[in-house]
């Protein structure tokens, strides 16, 4: 297992959260408002200090790497990214070569093999001299994607990450997610959307009111009529081929 979660708690938000995820694993992550899904994130992501259980990082105490070291293998897409200096599209790109030393208006080697493949993948070339605030939500959502990408971790975390994004993109992101997971990257996603859940995600973590209410497959969990319990409302199954839609029951 590339992370293993086993009773981690944070202040009263978060209460004996327990998983683990495999390289080439997209792990869903959903739960009502409130449910504590941006926390859980927030703590993998160094960005709050969990306080109970503990985490195992590919194959070590998360805690014995340093935050460098951290960095190195895990990427975190929050919300929203609030960029005080006025950089550009490829610039904001290239801050995700800070951890391995590299001056982000200078790179070289590796490091500029790196941006320019996440620029590329994210459909951000025609974009790169752009004034990152002058991005519109959705093109900032992308560069803040192809940012995690140029770190090149073995993890990648993001919260709400197709939020401000059209359908097109919507689906773009996911693509890629697909094609980073069979490459081997472990993902998890904070999702809203549980129709795109539940066609791209491996497995799904579902919380409520800070607790693991399941984990499994979508499948399974379609089956035990976890979403219903979790969100407690009645939800309409529709399947098209392979594809599902899982929408709340009108009336």
């Amino acid at each position: 297992m590339i992370l293993t979660v086993d009773g981690l708690a944070y202040r009263k938000i978060l209460q004996d959260i327990s998983f683990s995820a495999s390289e080439g694993e997209i792990i869903g992550l959903v739960g009502a408002n409130g449910a504590g899904t941006s926390t859980l994130l927030r703590c993998l992501a160094s960005v709050f200090e969990y306080d109970g259980g503990k985490v195992t990082l590919c194959g070590k105490p998360f805690h014995d790497y340093s935050p460098q070291a951290r960095a190195k293998r895990i990427a975190y897409i929050p919300q929203a990214t609030e960029v005080m200096w006025p950089l550009t599209a490829e610039e904001v790109v290239a801050l995700g070569r800070v951890p391995y030393n590299a001056v982000p208006h200078a790179l070289k080697g590796a490091d500029l093999e790196a941006r320019e493949k996440a620029l590329a993948i994210c459909d951000l070339i025609a974009l790169r001299d752009r004034s990152y605030r002058a991005l519109s939500g959705g093109e900032r959502a992308r560069a803040n994607l192809a940012r995690a990408l140029t770190t090149e971790t073995p993890i990648l975390l993001a919260d709400e990450p197709l939020a401000g994004l059209d359908p097109k993109y919507q689906l773009r992101f996911l693509e890629i997610i697909k094609d980073l997971a069979r490459a081997g990257k472990m993902i998890i996603l904070a999702l809203h959307d549980l129709t795109h859940a539940i066609n791209y995600c491996d497995k799904i973590l579902i919380l409520k009111a800070g607790k693991r209410a399941a984990f499994d497959t979508p499948d399974r969990l379609l089956q035990g009529g976890a979403f219903n319990q979790a969100f407690e409302t009645e939800f309409a199954l529709y399947r098209n081929g392979e594809k599902i839609a899982l929408h709340p029951e009108i009336g």
